[in-house]
């Protein structure tokens, strides 16, 4: 097992490689995935020519992140597979930290909300609801440098709120929704720069990790 405190491998006679090594592989492959769509997504000048148009593009990208930190998240949070397997998982990636208070806090709060992916997943269901609320102002839409000012005041009317925008001039996404629980309008932001150091810290220690599993010592 991999300390990243200290860069150091511990050996457990538990540990099974097979297992270890299909980990490390698919949260390397989704941690290059959303860093990848993330980039698309905030390139200064894009070309988005193999799309329709503009919006089209920007919002295949954001689909992809939200995606691909799903299936990250699911590495430290399913009781669907072995706790000792997730435990691990989560000590490897400095995943949870104690406190001054003794609290534990998670080193990736942006990854490990839910909210917003589960929000894509159900997008049908959840626009309904908005529909029959009579809030629903809209599918996905963009806010960039350089747009029409009269579009972008109305998308931005705080009276007619997007329900699915993402905002490149202040680097966020967000989405508005109906909290189950208390029934009452939610809305819910994604701060693309701090998810994007959430999978660089993530991505460092999957390399090291990495490069153990395929390189040795064994």
């Amino acid at each position: 097992m991999y300390d990243p405190k200290t860069g150091a491998w511990v050996q457990s006679a538990t540990d099974n490689f097979n297992e270890h090594f299909e980990t490390t592989y698919y949260l390397k492959y989704n941690i290059e995935k959303a860093l990848y769509s993330l980039n698309k997504i905030m390139k200064s000048k894009i070309d988005y020519r193999e799309f329709s148009n503009r919006c089209i593009y920007y919002h295949f990208y954001i689909d992809n992140v939200l995606n691909a930190i799903g299936h990250i998240r699911r590495r430290f949070f399913n009781n669907n597979v072995n706790s000792e397997r997730i435990e691990r998982n989560k000590k490897e990636y400095d995943y949870i930290s104690i406190d001054a208070t003794g609290k534990r806090v998670c080193n990736y709060p942006i990854i490990s909300n839910n909210e917003i992916r589960n929000f894509i997943e159900h997008i049908d269901e959840k626009d309904e609801v908005l529909i029959e609320e009579g809030i629903y102002n809209g599918t996905f839409n963009v806010i960039y440098k350089g747009m029409n000012q009269q579009i972008k005041r109305e998308l931005l009317d705080t009276k007619m709120k997007q329900n699915n925008l993402l905002n490149l001039l202040t680097k966020e996404y967000k989405i508005i929704t109906i909290d189950k629980d208390t029934k009452k309008l939610k809305e819910c932001t994604l701060n693309l720069i701090g998810l994007k150091k959430e999978l660089e810290k993530l991505k460092i220690i999957n390399d090291a990790i990495w490069i153990h599993l395929t390189e040795g010592p064994f």
